[in-house]
């Protein structure tokens, strides 16, 4: 009994910890940015040991992964699945919030593209399930336009959505490439999304 009633507490005093890592981890990401962040500073401004970060997070990329997720979630939460965009403009513009979470710094960019390969039967992590969320708005607004003009009409939802997200992923990648980089990701995804979803001659 006396086991039992400790557990509760010692599950809390472990959230409440891990908590104000994310949170110290917050606060020092927005002064200085993602990249820039080290553990040291997670662990002097939360005022726990060394050990316990490692206890909650097993590396720095465990816990910008969580930072990052949230962003994209957030970005993702505006989207309304069943407000379709009307135009390839009004789709580039629908996914600016995204875009711009996934790519403020080479750094998330990076992180985000490692995590989204997540190996078959694996446990998907913070930032794929945020990319499977992208993918399910994306066939539901494909959903909709499925024979239906002013897009394509000849591709099923889900390929239509698979094709934006892999030219919206090579659109955010090429933003930092030294050959690539004086164009937007948002612009460069609005010139994809007319290649592809756009019938010949429309």
């Amino acid at each position: 009994m006396i086991k039992d009633r400790k557990q509760p507490k010692t599950q809390s005093r472990t959230l409440r910890t891990r908590a104000k890592l994310i949170a110290t981890a917050e606060a020092l990401v927005k002064a200085d940015g993602f990249a820039a962040l080290r553990v040291e500073q997670v662990v002097q401004g939360t005022g726990v040991a060394k050990g316990t970060f490692f206890a909650h997070f097993p590396d720095k990329d465990a816990l910008m992964e969580r930072l990052i997720a949230a962003r994209l979630d957030a970005a993702l939460d505006r989207l309304d699945p069943a407000q379709r965009p009307e135009s390839p403009e009004a789709l580039v513009e629908a996914l600016a919030l995204f875009i711009k979470g996934a790519t403020g710094e080479r750094y998330v960019l990076d992180l985000v593209m490692r995590r989204a390969m997540v190996p078959p039967r694996a446990d998907p992590g913070p930032i794929a399930r945020a990319l499977a969320r992208l993918d399910g708005v994306l066939v539901q607004w494909f959903g909709g336009f499925f024979g239906a003009p002013p897009f394509r009409t000849d591709l099923p939802p889900e390929m239509l959505a698979e094709g934006v997200r892999a030219l919206l992923m090579q659109a955010m990648v090429l933003k930092f490439c030294s050959r690539h980089g004086n164009t937007s990701a948002k612009a460069r995804l609005k010139g994809y999304v007319d290649a592809f979803l756009m019938p010949p001659n429309a």
